[in-house]
């Protein structure tokens, strides 16, 4: 047979497909089985290799392409066989793979090539090859093919199977596995070869893993093994194969292991072997004779006329009977003997040998007889040809040579298992009961055959309701099944059908059970139909006899009522084989329509082959799922984290917790177990809820679940560094990196939001999480089992940013909630400072201490670093920048200039730069609105001048003028002594309020600076006092931090001389002695509010004389007068 190769025929030519051509055969007897080859290659002594041509001129390629034109390799030589016919030899080649798939549909059917190996298999090292498991089972059925070309006289080949797998016997049916019995294991696994060019031979192995199987060929030069490696894969597409040998099962047949091979009761081709009188079929491991002129014979995995798979399976007809004429010649019976007889089971028919011969497929095997006669005169088609007949009779004497079995399907050919002792009749051997003598006997003879015959068909669909993703079951869906009958006729061949019930059927999904296992269970209903069929045939047959005797009358009628019977029964059983086989063409499966009709709430209707609305195929006598899923609603969240103030996306990494909705437990739960939900920021910095259930992949798909209602709650564990929690009392914060107390962002999945992203806001808060179970709806937070709370909520948050009261500037601050970004506030500092007396080592009030007070000691607040915004991206604090939607900044300070104070500064927070002033009020003052960083205090002296920037920042220079020893500015200047990065040094230095000059003993002028205190009668705190304002953690909102310092009062001594008044003289005055004094307190002075004060707040001493002068006075009149004082 020629093939346009589309697709690789692999072992569709594992039996071979022989087309009944062959010339006479040997007797059963004389076929080579694994019992006779061995003999037979004895036999063979003529047998010699051969050049190209021979015997004046036949050549190889001649033969082959008279004898063998199946072969796909080119022979190189050949031998005579035990027939005198030539067998081809060449290089031998083995190939072994599983089978049962294979695609005809180029085959040319014109061929005159009946069989062909597959040569790409031949020259391929090893196979592989998938089955699927039998349906509910752990097992899978597996068909495996081997092919030998031009095998050695006497050569053998053994298939290895491993342990875990079974050979099954050549009986087996679906519903009886039967392993194989010992001499079927030795006639499946083991062949020798005698007297053949090919052979192609399958098994059928039963495994529940995957195995690797070899085939070894061995002879006396050589051996070759190839294997063939089986993997169980459920997708892999079942074999057409047992399709089809199961679909054709018509009578079980019954295996056991003395019954040798089942009285070969429903067999198949097994192997076939190519010989020089054409290809030897073995039905069921026995060697068996075309029954049928050009018909074809088809192994496991070949075809006929284009149909796919043509399995067959073969059953028992009767005994076959030919004309004992034909054994005239002294051969036995073969295929010729049986075609030109044209019988039937039991007696001969009258189809004549002329018609046979005349079929195209019979002159194409008698020419080739010829052919092989001419060429090989010697051998058995010689014989066959030029024999003359040695007895001859035309009285119709029958000779029994075999039992016939005839296919499940009719078009394919008979076989006929020979199962006689050969005879030759000829010379003085008679036929007994041949008499020429008696009178004439009539002898009348009737046959009649009814049969009613059954057929009953079950289709069970199991509903598969599951999720498109998530593959979770689905309860609650409305489904509507009905049968489709269209193009199905009421009447059958000649029966009729029913189907119970008529109708469609509806079915709702159930079967969650409340425990974990509640998504895995459910979505499962059933339906069942019933297809009853029936029907009857009869026929009948009479006729009369003639005969020279009543024996012979007795005789004959007998035979052809016998024949009559069987011709009877053979039309019934066709006929009802036929109405079955066309029943079984319409109910061995039959089409349903599956439609959803209502869809849970959460689910759309979803197309596809396993969408909502489906055609499916159901096997009959089955019960099976079928799955249909629903495309759940989905969406996706984000989270934009942003500082409240700048707006910036925050830097810092905050940690979110995200609780799905458990119907089982009735509460929210967190990650592990049923919840694969994390909320993880992403490259760019947002956050998105990221799916890890193993089918997700990692999406950021959340998905509704009949399990989850679509409900989940989304919670910031864990503020980002430098900022406070989403607490949901933002001055009673609980404990940090606790959800308990916090703000919660419910949300559930709705059709309004399916496949949609939610960007999660402020604004969106809309549940908070307690701290006890108090009833209600219930969370499991991973730290208990607390109540949450929903509703309605206002998103914005209001803080005291200023704990102490007593600082300048903002006291509050309110962070607005927006829709789209999950805004965080930082956290602020405080600083405060306490200022007491050194001397008292206390706060002294105003009046408490002569004219001295602490009130109003001015102290500036520098900062110490570089200070960065919490948000990571803003870089060093600029008041100015930062901003409300107007533009207005959110933040001021109050700050002492060189010349007055002013309180709408914006500072830049750069090292060394003034970031506000503030002065001693009741002993305290304190800094606010402080952004978190290292920080120094340090008390202003009075007078001096502090350096400011082009952009009006004021800063420190860290340096301090040189002085000479007047204390006068020499305009030269050295750093500031410091440690690390702080100053040792006042850095103030050298900048005094006031100089003092005084003589030291020896009478030279000495000068004293000061650094008086903007607290009048105090001297400057020279002290830098550094402070560090260190994030906590999120529960605190306002980091704070105290000082004190101890101040000394400004003191001074006097001493006054009374000196006799000289005037020119030369030498000293004369001290007076006697004289007394008043001393009085300025400040106390009922004229006091009359004097004039210095810029450093001291009195102008003349201003005060003047107050109390008295316009006329003499010696005894007082010139000042503080009598009223």
């Amino acid at each position: 047979m020629q093939y346009k190769r589309k697709h690789r025929l692999s072992a569709a030519l594992m039996a071979g497909a022989m087309c009944c051509t062959m010339i006479p055969a040997a007797s059963a007897d004389e076929i080579a089985t694994p019992e006779t080859a061995e003999a037979a290659a004895a036999e063979a002594t003529n047998q010699v290799e051969q050049p190209a041509a021979s015997d004046g001129g036949l050549s190889v390629e001649e033969i082959q392409s008279r004898m063998y034109p199946s072969l796909p390799q080119t022979a190189t030589g050949y031998y005579l066989d035990s027939n005198g016919l030539p067998v081809l030899t060449g290089e031998t080649k083995i190939s072994i793979e599983g089978w049962g798939d294979e695609d005809y549909r180029d085959y040319d059917a014109d061929s005159t090539i009946r069989v062909a190996l597959d040569e790409g298999l031949l020259n391929t090292d090893s196979a592989t090859a998938s089955f699927p498991r039998m349906d509910g089972e752990d097992y899978a059925i597996v068909p495996i093919s081997m092919q030998v070309l031009y095998p050695a006289n006497g050569g053998s080949a053994d298939i290895t199977l491993p342990d875990n797998v079974e050979l099954l016997g050549y009986s087996f049916t679906s519903g009886d596995l039967c392993a194989a019995t010992e001499e079927e294991r030795q006639r499946q696994l083991h062949y020798d070869f005698s007297e053949g060019t090919a052979s192609v031979a399958g098994i059928y192995v039963k495994a529940t893993e995957d195995f690797s199987v070899t085939l070894t060929y061995t002879d006396s030069e050589k051996s070759l093994t190839k294997a063939l490696h089986v993997t169980l894969d459920d997708s892999a597409p079942f074999p057409g194969i047992l399709q089809d040998r199961f679909a054709q099962e018509a009578q079980p047949a019954t295996c056991s292991a003395d019954a040798g091979v089942a009285a070969y009761a429903s067999l198949q081709v097994t192997q076939c072997v190519y010989t020089s009188v054409g290809w030897m079929n073995y039905l069921g491991g026995q060697p068996a004779l075309c029954a049928d002129s050009g018909k074809w014979a088809w192994g496991p995995g070949a075809t006929y006329a284009n149909k796919y798979p043509p399995v067959a399976n073969y059953f028992s007809a009767g005994s076959v009977w030919v004309l004992a004429s034909f054994f005239g010649k002294g051969w036995t019976a073969d295929q010729a003997t049986m075609w030109a007889q044209g019988f039937n089971s039991g007696a001969p028919s009258a189809v004549s040998a002329c018609e046979v011969e005349d079929a195209t497929d019979n002159n194409a095997y008698l020419d080739r007889l010829a052919w092989q006669a001419e060429q090989f005169p010697d051998s058995l088609a010689g014989e066959i040809v030029n024999g003359a007949a040695t007895y001859a009779d035309d009285t119709a004497e029958t000779v029994y040579i075999g039992t016939l079995y005839v296919p499940s399907n009719a078009a394919w050919q008979r076989f006929v298992i020979l199962d006689y002792t050969p005879v030759t009749l000829g010379g003085d051997n008679e036929i007994p009961e041949l008499t020429p003598e008696g009178q004439p006997i009539d002898k009348p003879w009737s046959a009649s055959y009814e049969r009613t015959e059954t057929l009953d068909f079950s289709y069970t669909i199991n509903t598969n309701k599951i999720q498109l993703e998530t593959l979770e079951k689905v309860d609650g869906a409305g489904i509507d099944i009905a049968p489709i009958l269209d193009g199905i006729p009421s009447d059958i061949n000649g029966g009729s059908w029913t189907i119970t019930p008529a109708g469609k059927q509806s079915v709702t999904t159930s079967g969650h059970t409340q425990d974990n296992s509640y998504h895995l269970n459910g979505g499962d209903a059933s339906a069942t139909w019933t297809v009853h069929y029936s029907v009857s045939k009869s026929a009948s047959q009479s006729g009369s006899v003639t005969a020279n005797s009543e024996q012979d009358a007795d005789a004959q009628a007998s035979a052809a009522q016998s024949a009559a019977q069987s011709a009877c029964e053979s039309q019934v059983n066709g006929e009802i084989e036929a109405a079955l086989s066309a029943v079984h063409g319409y109910f061995d499966s039959l089409k349903f329509s599956y439609d959803e009709v209502t869809i849970p709430h959460g689910f759309d209707s979803t197309p596809g082959a396993l969408g909502s609305h489906q055609t499916i195929t159901v096997p009959a006598n089955s019960s099976n799922d079928y799955k249909m899923q629903n495309d759940e609603w989905s969406v996706k969240v984000s989270v934009d984290k942003i500082d409240s103030e700048t707006k910036q996306r925050i830097k810092g990494d905050a940690e979110f917790k995200i609780f799905e909705w458990d119907t089982v437990r009735q509460c929210y739960i967190p990650f592990g177990g049923y919840n694969r939900y994390k909320v993880e920021r992403q490259s760019d910095g947002t956050y998105k809820v990221i799916n890890h259930s193993d089918y997700a992949g990692g999406s950021d798909d959340l998905f509704y679940t009949q399990r989850n209602e679509g409900r989940f709650v989304i919670v910031e564990k864990r503020a980002p560094n430098g900022y406070y929690g989403d607490w949901t009392n933002s001055t009673n914060p609980g404990t940090a990196g606790s959800v308990l107390g916090k703000r919660a962002y419910a949300l559930e999945i709705t059709k309004a939001l399916d496949c949609k992203t939610i960007q999660l806001g402020n604004a969106d808060y809309n549940a908070d999480v307690g701290t006890a179970d108090n009833g209600g709806t219930l969370i499991d937070t991973g730290e208990g089992i607390v109540s949450i709370t929903f509703g309605d909520r206002n998103g914005n948050k209001v803080y005291n940013t200023d704990p102490t009261g007593i600082a300048s500037n903002e006291k509050s601050y309110t962070m607005r909630a927006d829709s789209v970004t999950m805004q965080n506030d930082h956290a602020l500092g405080s600083i405060t400072l306490s200022k007491v007396d050194l001397d008292a080592a206390r706060y002294l009030a105003a009046g408490s201490n002569g004219d001295s007070t602490l009130e109003g000691a001015v102290y500036d607040l520098y900062a110490a670093e570089d200070i960065y915004h919490p948000d990571g991206v803003s870089g060093i604090v600029d008041y100015s920048k930062i901003t409300d939607a107007s533009g207005t900044p959110i933040w001021h300070t109050t700050v002492l200039t060189n010349g007055a104070w002013k309180s709408d500064y914006l500072p830049v927070l750069k090292k060394d730069h003034l970031v506000a002033s503030t002065a001693i009020k009741d002993g305290k003052l304190a800094f606010s609105n402080l952004y978190l960083g290292r920080y120094y205090l340090v008390e202003r002296t009075t007078g001096i001048v502090i350096p400011v920037d082009s952009n009006g920042q004021y800063y420190l220079s860290g340096k301090y003028p040189l002085l000479n020893k007047k204390l006068e500015p020499t305009g030269s200047y050295a750093a500031l002594a410091g440690s690390g990065t702080e100053y040792t040094d006042y850095v103030y230095r050298n900048q005094y309020s006031a100089v003092a000059e005084s003589r030291a003993l020896d009478g030279s002028k000495t000068y004293d600076g000061y650094y008086l205190s903007f607290a009048k009668g105090y001297l400057c705190d020279e002290v830098n006092h550094y402070q560090s304002l260190t994030y906590a953690d999120e529960s605190t909102y306002v980091v704070r931090t105290e000082d004190q310092t101890q101040d000394e009062v400004l003191k001074s001594g006097f001493s006054l001389q009374k000196l006799v008044s000289t005037t020119g003289q030369p030498s000293p005055a004369i001290k007076l002695g006697g004289a007394g004094f008043k001393v009085y307190r300025v400040s106390l002075l009922s004229k006091a509010d009359q004097f004039t004060k210095n810029a450093d707040g001291s009195y102008d001493t003349a201003s005060i004389l003047d107050v109390y002068r008295k316009s006329s006075y003499d010696q005894d009149t007082l010139k000042f007068d503080f009598s009223d004082e």
